[in-house]
């Protein structure tokens, strides 16, 4: 029989010891179906140094503990561990709530104890245990124990062992001494339809044997894929086993005499079918390059409208059919521009202060010389749905331009501030300028009527438009960061 390797023996302080046991902890809660919490002795208590919550079930501790520090009772499980150098389980009346807790003293080589390492169950989990197979049982108890002499080795490179993988528990022969039922499912549908226990691993059609093998030699958790015929992708675990005893099922047990030092015993395998996962990333990513295919095409032909617009807008005869031709190439350039933020089909929301610094700089080139005017954008980073950041900025890009046009007549130099808020549920988006106001009684033009029928619709929030009384005027938009159907629609 093989003893665990040199690397498992080179511990020589307590801290590296307890750092060894902390690495193999989160393998040790997945496969116990159990938080796993380890405690650092400091006199007459104990801190919590580290704790694990298992994948396979919903933990036990669902806040965070580290730094705790609990006193060692007299009559605890843990004192009762350190006295005897052996694991120590909760009796029913000292369980916390729903909660059963099996302890294990963590222990130097010369025997001085340094820590506790402790696996919380609860009660449904704890019957369900205890209805499992006698190989399954004992692997886990020889797992636990492998923990808390830091024995682990190479956990920390494998993925977690979820609800729905399989597993299998080998002894040293390699003769398979317990399949859980996800395993034997796999397996089955693998084409395998042999009854498991007690077959030789290399009788299966699989690269388990070798897998096993070489964790066994080495003494080392090992986890590859493997890629079946049929298809299908497997990530399998191989997790080498030392202790005393064998895992070995049912009566063979007791013909076994216990063994005066750990030795490899056995191994567990486990096994995950990602073949589905594989598949959806695939149809995931040919989805996302034909979106970002898609959104490159949408972005060219805005470019090429653009270009055609301001080609015709050159040939133009009339400073009136000019100006109209520029409004319709910036409100284009504006819809660019919020494709821009959406080009990421990952992206499902739009930093509306980002935009609008966006729409700002697309604004600057459209002021009439000599005109000067100062941009402002004030307040923070506001999220929005990605299906209000099309209408938001051409709301935006509008009231700037109406400012642009209208606010400054027969002045050299100007403002405009673009205020963005959060209150609540309601985004509010406040254009100001120090212009000469909106004068009585003044129509709305059509990039106004564009504003309001935007604001109605698209954005299904509310617009005004008011003159300040220290001058110029404030455009004001409200509505939803997010999108939402009216009337049930």
């Amino acid at each position: 029989m093989s003893t665990i390797g040199a690397t498992a023996q080179t511990i020589e302080t307590s801290e590296e010891l307890l750092a060894r046991v902390a690495g193999g902890m989160s393998l040790a809660a997945d496969l116990s179906r159990a938080d796993a919490i380890l405690y650092r002795l400091e006199g007459e208590r104990a801190r919590i140094i580290d704790q694990a919550r298992p994948h396979s079930v919903p933990p036990v501790w669902r806040d965070e503990v580290v730094g705790s520090v609990v006193p060692l009772e007299p009559s605890g499980p843990g004192a009762r561990a350190l006295q005897r150098r052996l694991r120590a389980t909760a009796a029913a009346s000292l369980a916390q709530g729903n909660m059963v807790r099996i302890i294990y003293p963590v222990l130097m080589a010369d025997g001085e104890p340094v820590g506790l390492l402790a696996f919380d169950r609860t009660l449904i989990q704890e019957e369900r245990q205890r209805h499992r197979a006698r190989a399954f049982r004992d692997a886990i108890v020889l797992l636990q124990e492998m923990a808390a002499r830091g024995h682990i080795l190479g956990a920390h490179g494998l993925t977690p062992f979820g609800e729905h993988d399989g597993l299998l528990v080998v002894d040293r022969g390699l003769i398979v001494q317990y399949v859980s039922g996800v395993a034997t499912s796999l397996y089955n549908r693998a084409g395998f339809m042999y009854p498991l226990p007690d077959l030789p691993l290399d009788q299966l059609p699989t690269k388990d044997s070798d897998l096993a093998q070489r964790a066994m030699a080495q003494g080392f958790c090992i986890q590859e894929v493997e890629e079946r015929a049929e298809g299908q992708y497997w990530v399998k675990k191989a997790i080498p086993l030392y202790g005393t005893r064998e895992p070995v099922r049912t009566w063979r047990r007791f013909l076994q005499a216990p063994l005066p030092s750990p030795v490899l015993v056995g191994a567990i395998i486990t096994i995950h079918d990602e073949t589905e996962e594989r598949r959806r990333a695939r149809e995931l990513k040919l989805k996302t390059d034909m979106l970002l295919e898609l959104q490159h095409r949408v972005r060219n032909s805005l470019q090429t409208i653009t270009a055609l617009l301001r080609i015709q807008a050159r040939r133009a005869e009339s400073a009136e059919t000019r100006a109209a031709l520029q409004e319709a190439v910036n409100r284009i350039m504006n819809v660019a521009a919020v494709h821009e933020f959406l080009f990421d089909p990952n992206e499902r929301r739009v930093n509306l202060r980002a935009l609008t610094e966006r729409l700002v700089e697309l604004s600057r080139p459209l002021v009439p010389p000599p005109l000067e005017i100062q941009f402002h954008v004030e307040g923070g980073d506001i999220f929005i749905d990605g299906q209000r950041a099309t209408p938001a900025a051409l709301v935006i890009s509008e009231l700037i331009l109406n400012a642009v046009e209208h606010a400054f007549g027969g002045q050299e130099k100007g403002n405009v501030w673009i205020r963005l808020s959060q209150v609540g549920n309601q985004v509010k988006v406040e254009i100001q300028d120090d212009g000469q106001g909106a004068p009585q009684g003044f129509a709305p033009d059509m990039g106004l009527a564009l504003v309001n029928t935007l604001t109605r619709d698209g954005l299904q929030g509310d617009f005004s438009i008011v003159n300040d009384p220290q001058g110029g005027a404030i455009a004001t938009v409200e509505f939803s960061p997010q999108f939402a159907r009216r009337n049930g629609a």
